[in-house]
């Protein structure tokens, strides 16, 4: 049996890099620990190297929440997050206006480069105009290239990523894991080294207990303050500074609908929506009307009969006491169910 994972460069990058940034802000607190208990012969880079790997592993199950976090989708109050949202919105106005003057003036390399910023923001789908949707940058650029499926084809990313995912080569996706994990650890030292500093203001509120048992590992508590600022400071820059990688990241992100997304097999699930609902008219759709269709019966369960959205609901899965309530539920939600028999 293998071990769970592999020694390769996404597991420096994911794991080893960000568990050793936190690992070390808590190291005397370790040592501390260690030196106070039967395992005080423990040597000092056992426990920063196990150390490294348990955060590591934690930094790698939370990554969903780290980018919630990251591109202000969840857990920011609500005050701050309008605030920073106007903010971005105001970046892209003064983006925009800078571009059409460049324009103007016939300023043709700095409209590009003006271009090339203000096209990392999402489409606003009623107006076809850039729109901030999120409070940060990292979030406005993943965003736009998430959007770019379904705005070109009108294919939910999300959905068929994982789809793409298994068609194409080995190779390939070890070059675009290899890809991601650079953006990942970018992430994931970002809120590293906001941890580090909330450590460091721990330890120095520790050191105003008249019996601190870290007395004897740690500087003053003025340093400590230092240090933590300088720590938040690092984060910040280096936030900003690795946008390039997740741009990068995009364009790779982006390509992979352009090139595979006629390998996923559409048609052939649409031909089992035709089954499931005799709608013929099906097969004649449009294939960007193919991708939106399939994703809604797999996804959803659901399916687009004569412009009604219906729910399919196999005959086996529904009781017959349960009609009356059905009915009641789908009279209020305004969603009209087709039932079927899948033994046909």
């Amino acid at each position: 049996m293998g071990l769970p994972f592999s020694f390769n460069i996404t597991l420096f990058f994911r794991l080893l890099l960000p568990g050793f940034v936190v690992a070390g802000a808590l190291f005397p607190a370790l040592r501390a620990l260690f030196d106070n208990s039967l395992l005080r012969t423990t040597n000092s880079e056992y426990i920063i190297g196990l150390s490294s790997i348990i955060i590591g592993w934690f930094f790698v199950v939370f990554n969903m929440h780290v980018y919630m976090v990251l591109e202000g989708r969840r857990y920011w109050p609500n005050s701050l997050k309008n605030y920073f949202l106007k903010t971005e919105n105001e970046r892209l106005k003064k983006l925009i206006d800078a571009w059409k003057v460049a324009v103007k003036t016939g300023d043709k390399r700095t409209a590009n480069e003006l271009a090339t910023e203000f096209r990392r923001f999402p489409v606003d789908t009623n107006t076809g105009k850039y729109i901030a949707l999120f409070p940060t940058r990292l979030g406005n650029l993943i965003g736009e290239y998430e959007q770019y499926p379904s705005t070109r084809y009108r294919i939910n990313s999300i959905f068929y990523w994982y789809r793409i995912w298994l068609v194409i080569s080995e190779d390939m996706r070890n070059h675009l894991d290899n890809q991601q994990s650079y953006a990942d650890s970018a992430a994931y030292v970002t809120i590293a080294l906001c941890l580090d500093g909330l450590i460091l203001i721990i330890y120095s509120l520790l050191s105003l207990i008249p019996i601190n048992p870290l007395r004897y590992y740690l500087p003053e508590a003025s340093i400590l303050l230092f240090l933590a600022l300088g720590f938040f400071v690092s984060s910040y820059i280096f936030y900003r500074s690795s946008l390039h990688l997740y741009a990068g990241y995009g364009e790779l992100y982006k390509s992979m609908f352009d090139i595979y997304r006629d390998k996923i097999p559409v048609d052939d699930i649409i031909d089992q929506i035709v089954t499931v609902t005799d709608n013929k008219n099906l097969k004649d759709i449009s294939k960007s009307e193919k991708y939106m269709t399939v994703w809604s019966y797999l996804q959803h369960y659901q399916v687009n009969r004569n412009d009604v959205i219906e729910g399919v609901i196999p005959n086996d899965q529904l009781k017959i006491k349960d009609l009356e309530d059905l009915k009641c539920r789908v009279r209020k939600k305004g969603i009209k169910y087709y039932r079927y028999n899948l033994l046909g």
